[in-house]
């Protein structure tokens, strides 16, 4: 055992890869994997660790194992106290007992067969092998506090804020009384079908949301979202200077995309001729530079700044219960997946991968500059109504986190669609149908995921008939068991025809 390393419990951090945790489908970059260590006085090690089964369906763990024989043992370039790790606050007379508890306590997770999810918003419901080690400090009543080692950051351990005790007490109840569990009742799904704040006005609540989404980030951030074609000279030597300034990442990759779109505009994409002795020859402008700015506009031409403030009205007249954190968050969820479909999309061949329109946002509900400037993206780059698609996807996404706790019944799944997807089709006027266009997305997504993914939860393909009945809710509730929400409603969008 390293000398610097006292006998005692350790948490420990490793960095997440791709290879190791494909559940986190938009990428592992800075993402942090924790686990416990007990450095014995002989010198030995023993382990308590979580992770993906092979399925990356449900949370599997290990206790009792060499530090050498896990899946987080060191590479041959590491040290014992290379990596982040701190003693946890336990007596040295304690800690046999203290391990044996919280490995027994590891062990009931594991029985637990609970849900594995993954994701990189911090606000959402992840289970993953932080929360493993999140659930055994508290089964000792350790702070998080006093456990994490210095610097490192909440935001980049998914799951880690999530201590398994309901999902823990769920599992328990099962295996007392299999097969005994309610439905929820019609007024616990999204607050009894978006009404979770009475008849109270909240268009006050709302209006601060809508001013929050009108604020002024100033002329850089609407120079980000502009057509290439559309910058004056001395925009253009604006965003070369940023550029210049920038280390490599996201925002750099942006800045030389919107230099190359205006060259290619202004030049055409023609290869560069050289005269007979091999100068380059400087190329002729096919089209005048604009020499004035002119506004940043929406894929179908309108102003940028006036659509963002027609959105803000929109979320004003919502007859909705959400109050504006909701909505927000219903935002961010929606902004979130259109950018993974932007992402997704094919990209022409032999072309260079585009860069991202934006960094994925924290699903806090709060409306700063990263979710106005991701806004904007989206309006200036997608197709016309990816915002609000994405936003009624945001919607319906507490309805699939509670469908994956318990059933939802057939009435309350088929108002609760019809309520959030219905004016995207039929207008906010019309009743909603027993059968509709929604109704039939929602099938067909189900039918997809169920066929490839749901393994021993399979069930009798449904009709696609529209009608949401106890056949389709069975089918919603086996899928929310055993989907990564972000993968469901990426997939409901597609068959629901959003995002273009």
């Amino acid at each position: 055992m390293d000398s610097k390393l006292k006998p005692g419990i350790y948490l420990e951090i490793k960095g997440v890869n791709a290879s190791d945790f494909p559940g986190f489908r938009n990428g592992v970059f800075g993402k942090k994997h924790a686990y416990l260590i007990y450095r014995k006085a002989n010198g030995s090690t023993e382990i308590i660790r979580g992770g993906p089964g092979t399925s990356f369906r449900r949370i599997i763990v290990e206790t009792g194992k060499a530090l050498e024989g896990s899946d987080d043992k060191y590479e041959a370039f590491e040290e014992p106290n290379s990596r982040p790790s701190r003693r946890l606050p336990i007596k040295a007379e304690k800690l046999n007992e203290t391990w044996a508890r919280m490995r027994k306590h590891t062990e009931q997770i594991g029985k637990a067969s609970l849900l594995y999810s993954a994701d990189l918003d911090p606000e959402d419901i992840d289970q993953t092998s932080n929360s493993v080690i999140r659930s055994v400090l508290e089964s000792e009543n350790i702070p998080l506090d006093q456990a994490l080692p210095e610097g490192a950051d909440m935001d980049d351990m998914p799951g880690i804020r999530d201590t398994l005790e309901d999902e823990l007490k769920e599992a328990e109840e099962r295996q007392k009384n299999p097969g005994k569990l309610q439905p929820i009742k019609e007024d616990s799904v999204y607050d009894k079908i978006m009404g979770s704040q009475g008849d109270d006005d909240l268009s006050e609540d709302r209006k601060t949301l809508a001013a929050d989404l009108a604020k002024d980030d100033g002329p850089e951030a609407e120079l980000m979202v502009k057509d290439g074609a559309d910058l004056t000279k001395g925009e253009l030597r604006q965003i070369m200077a940023k550029r210049n300034r920038l280390p490599e990442g996201p925002e750099k990759d942006q800045l030389n995309a919107l230099e190359k779109e205006h060259f290619s505009a202004v030049y055409g994409n023609a290869p560069v001729e050289q005269d007979a002795i091999g100068r380059t020859i400087e190329p002729k402008a096919k089209r005048t530079v604009a020499e004035q700015p002119v506004p940043a506009k929406t894929s179908s031409g309108d102003n940028l700044n006036d659509a963002l403030k027609e959105l803000g009205e929109r979320i004003v007249a919502d007859k909705s219960g959400d109050n504006k954190t909701r909505i927000a968050q219903a935002l961010q969820v929606g902004l979130n997946l259109a950018l993974r479909n932007a992402q997704e999309k094919q990209q022409p061949q032999n072309q260079p991968k585009r860069p991202s329109l934006f960094n994925a946002l924290k699903v806090d509900g709060i409306v700063g500059p990263k979710t106005r400037q991701a806004t904007r993206a989206i309006l200036a780059k997608t197709q016309p109504g990816t915002v609000e698609e994405g936003l009624a996807l945001g919607q319906f996404k507490k309805i699939v986190d509670e469908g994956r706790r318990r059933p939802v019944e057939p009435e309350a799944l088929r108002q609760s669609i019809s309520k959030i997807f219905g004016p995207l089709f039929r207008g906010p006027e019309k009743a909603a149908p027993k059968v509709s266009h929604e109704g039939v997305g929602l099938q067909l997504a189900l039918n997809k995921f169920g066929e490839n993914d749901n393994g021993e939860d399979r069930f009798t393909p449904l009709k696609e008939d529209g009608f949401i009945g106890p056949k389709t809710a069975d089918a919603f509730g086996k899928v929310m068991k055993v989907s990564n929400p972000d993968d469901f409603l990426s997939r409901l969008g597609e068959r629901l025809g959003f995002f273009g």
